[in-house]
């Protein structure tokens, strides 16, 4: 059938498929619920992977994209969970309208203030039905809504992304870091007047003089931002009063709950989790001990094996990121390469980048530099560590040793790991990764 929009055929079809969407909207909502809390665990897992792996700069922007897919998730459960209660709200509405029928007001034998009260509020109960129907379709609609304006966020992640790298492969040159400069604040700029145009639901279309200032803007972007696709579904909204209240109260609405899920009493103003890699804090998140049992464990800096080692020996686990192989290359000029394959690449990228092979006195180069940038001392003794490369049991990348603690006492010590790094004045200092205590109570 030819897709003609205007012919009598085509509507016939199209409230055809009106009436019997319900089906598709359960079976749909019940998949996509699945799959959404299916895919919470490994899309924390992913983002964690990468932000451990990469710099604090390029690590803060993913961990910004990776909150705003988890936030999208989080949303859509909520709104096609809704959906299902509300939807079989409806079906059980139906199915007593043909057991019981309308409702009689009078057969209730109420007085008449409750009688009036209600027959004023409720009406009937096919309006019901209707009001019933109503929601389910503008929640279901507005939950797919959500998911491509976020993707309009993601792809506004993206350019910011790749800005940064840019700027961050850039640092000799003034000229580009300025330009970089100027493009991020006048992108930030047009996300704000674009942002302030969503919020008031199409506040700079509706005055001529602005509107002609603001429709470049408005016609670049919504290529830009794949816009173009979900907006004749947003401005069916907006042409509705009952719609657009929705819209209006949406953010509001997601904000409460995002505040209500994420209440918590904090019981100490000195114990918290943002003292840990200290040493007089035993975070989890610093310990190997578990890693091969929970995914979603990916360690920033370093980690060591246990908190009470029985042994005479300590695995330490080093991260491996791109800020240290920054440092390394840096210092050690004879491991730099023409050909370099680091940062984003997929199939077509080798195309014009030529595969570097494995050199294995190459490595040992490589090896040999991290071993003489990291210090590893327990309490006041340093020890001549002798990183190899690894994989944890989660596939994180990075370097391990084992520290023979034969000569060391019982009881309580302290680990630091301290490693070079490039200050703001791109200077090599070194900097202290992290402070922890373990206890030493060897079996034998």
């Amino acid at each position: 059938m030819q897709n003609d929009y205007t012919s009598k055929k085509f509507r016939k079809w199209l409230d055809k498929l009106q009436r019997e969407s319900w089906q598709l909207e359960l079976l749909v909502s019940g998949f996509v619920i699945l799959g959404l809390f299916s895919s919470i665990d490994p899309l924390i897992a992913k983002v964690d992977s990468i932000v451990n792996s990469v710099d604090r700069r390029t690590g803060g922007l993913v961990a910004g994209a990776g909150f705003v897919l988890l936030s999208i998730n989080y949303i859509l459960i909520f709104n096609l969970v809704v959906h299902l209660v509300l939807r079989g709200l409806w079906i059980g509405a139906i199915g007593l309208r043909y057991y019981s029928g309308d409702i009689i007001f009078e057969e209730l034998n109420y007085s008449k203030k409750f009688t009036k009260y209600l027959s004023k509020k409720i009406v009937s109960f096919d309006k019901y039905i209707g009001k019933l129907e109503d929601y389910c379709s503008i929640i279901f609609s507005l939950s797919f809504l959500i998911v491509f304006i976020g993707l309009s966020f993601l792809i506004y992640f993206a350019i910011i992304f790749a800005l940064a790298v840019v700027s961050a492969s850039n640092l000799d040159s003034i000229v580009i870091v300025m330009l970089v400069g100027f493009a991020v604040i006048g992108f930030a700029i047009v996300l704000l007047i674009m942002l302030v145009d969503f919020l008031g639901q199409g506040i700079l279309k509706k005055n001529e003089t602005i509107a002609m200032l603001y429709f470049p803007i408005y016609w670049i972007m919504s290529y830009v931002s794949l816009s173009f696709i979900y907006r004749p579904i947003l401005y069916n909204f907006l042409d509705d009063s009952k719609g657009k209240r929705i819209l209006f109260w949406m953010i509001p609405f997601y904000i409460t709950i995002a505040t209500l899920t994420t209440l918590r009493y904090e019981q100490s103003n000195f114990h918290r989790s943002q003292n840990a890699a200290s040493e007089n804090f035993a975070s989890r998140g610093m310990y190997l001990e578990g890693v091969e049992d929970s995914r979603k464990r990916y360690f920033r800096d370093f980690a060591i094996q246990r908190k009470n080692v029985s042994k005479n020996s300590l695995r330490v686990f080093l991260t491996h990121n791109a800020s240290l192989e920054d440092i390394i290359l840096k210092l050690n000029d004879s491991l730099s390469l023409e050909n370099d394959q680091r940062g984003v690449n997929t199939f077509f990228s080798k195309l014009f980048k030529d595969d570097v092979d494995y050199d294995s006195n190459n490595f040992k180069e490589y090896l040999k530099t991290l071993n003489s940038i990291t210090v590893i001392k327990i309490d006041s003794i340093t020890y001549s560590d002798n990183f190899i490369a690894s994989f944890l049991e989660n596939g994180q990348r990075g370097y391990e040793t084992f520290l023979d603690l034969k000569s060391l006492e019982r009881g309580r010590h302290t680990f630091q790991i301290i490693s070079k790094t490039i200050n703001s004045n791109d200077s090599i200092v070194n900097d202290t990764l992290g402070t922890i205590p373990f206890w030493y109570y060897p079996t034998k």
